[in-house]
């Protein structure tokens, strides 16, 4: 899985890099993280096996609409809406 916030996906633009995941999906953190509201983001990913690698499949974005943090007093929680298309 590689995350980026351009279509090149080169070391500088990737958010994610994510070579050795093990399950169909992924949390990112995004209070925690570079990823800002309003932005678009783009993404692939390629399959894997102990004998080869695919190819990375075709680039697909999503746009964080809103980031919210919620505090409480037992964790901070963040709430993001993801616009995929």
């Amino acid at each position: 899985l590689q995350v980026s916030n351009e279509q090149i996906f080169i070391p500088q633009t990737l958010f994610i890099d994510e070579p050795n995941l093990t399950t169909n999906s992924y949390v990112y953190e995004v209070a925690k993280n570079k990823l800002k509201s309003d932005s678009r983001y783009y993404w692939r990913v390629r399959a894997s096996n102990s004998d080869e690698v695919a190819q990375w499949s075709d680039i697909y974005q999503f746009k964080l609409d809103k980031i919210e943090s919620v505090r409480n007093n037992y964790s901070d929680i963040t709430i993001s809406t993801i616009d995929i298309g």
